[in-house]
């Protein structure tokens, strides 16, 4: 098992000196048995699905002191800190792009064995982002469009000149290893 990270390289962290894997750990409890809400917000919840969506919207940035910043607060029920989902929260419309997700992938799954299965290997590859039962939203989300996908995932088949591919080595949306795929 990897050494447990703790924020110690900038005192003026929020989380500074936390065992961070211990408090991710008790905020999804907390946030499964609906304890959390947002900062500044008691009457919006904070469910499991919200607090990993808020995490991995500050891994764009990245933005590790703004989610230093969030965690803590969430933590602590007090305060305000500001939400990478700010035009979400509260909001009775949300412009999303669900369509254009629901087109570009095929999401194979046919029955609940199947989706309990993503569930258990995601849970396996990811532990401290694991997706719970709420994730089915993403997948249902997508029940009743077009059949078949116009867009759907393939092999590239590229002629022509050469193309020089660039990716970020860490990004959170576009895996390194898509652009090595993509290269080969």
């Amino acid at each position: 098992m990897p050494p447990t990270p703790r924020s110690q390289k900038t005192s003026a962290c929020a989380l500074n000196g936390t065992d961070i894997r211990t408090l991710w750990a008790g905020l999804l409890a907390r946030a499964d048995r609906g304890e959390l809400h947002y900062p500044g917000r008691p009457d919006t919840p904070l469910t499991k699905l919200l607090l990993i969506y808020e995490a991995t919207g500050a891994f764009f940035g990245p933005d590790w002191a703004g989610l230093a910043d969030f965690l803590a607060a969430v933590d602590s029920g007090e305060g305000q800190a500001k939400s990478l989902l700010t035009p979400l929260v509260g909001q009775d419309v949300v412009n999303d792009a669900t369509q254009v997700f629901c087109l570009g992938y095929l999401l194979p799954v046919r029955d609940y064995r199947e989706y309990a299965a993503h569930l258990a290997s995601s849970r396996r590859i990811a532990p401290d982002m694991q997706a719970g039962p709420e994730a089915l939203a993403t997948m249902a989300a997508c029940l009743g469009q077009q059949a078949p996908i116009p867009n759907p995932q393939h092999p590239l088949r590229v002629s022509g000149p050469t193309l020089l591919i660039a990716n970020a080595l860490h990004d959170p949306a576009t895996g390194y290893n898509w652009a090595v795929s993509t290269a080969q």
